[in-house]
């Protein structure tokens, strides 16, 4: 927050670069938002679910081109199967809610479709 490190406060009182300062005690505790900052939450588990089988769990996300298609179109859909790690893409004419739902649900009914599995 812009202050000096309990540290740097006793060795420049000591070094005599900051005058008019005594310290009762050489150990300065740190403040409260010193000690918040340090704060360190626990760590991401490394252990990860697999997917038993294909379409069992897929990661959607919408991606955009710089470039439009020949229709005009700069978004799509891309999903990712965690299992075969197979990859799609859907163009879309727009990022509206009902448009995106549209074109999942359109695949996810192919999709279960060609596999059998819902």
């Amino acid at each position: 927050l812009g202050h000096q490190s309990p540290a740097a406060i006793v060795l420049a009182v000591k070094s005599g670069a900051i005058t008019g300062i005594t310290l009762k005690d050489e150990k300065v505790t740190p403040c409260f938002s010193c000690i918040q900052a340090k704060s360190k939450r626990p760590p991401f588990s490394n252990k990860s679910t697999e997917a038993p089988h294909a379409l069992y769990r897929v990661f959607i996300d919408l991606g955009f081109v710089e470039h439009p298609n020949h229709h005009g179109d700069t978004i799509y859909l891309a999903i990712v199967d965690q299992y075969s790690t197979a990859k799609w893409k859907i163009v879309l004419k727009d990022k509206r809610a009902e448009t995106i739902i549209e074109a999942w649900s359109k695949f996810q009914a192919e999709s279960e479709r060609q596999t059998g599995q819902k």
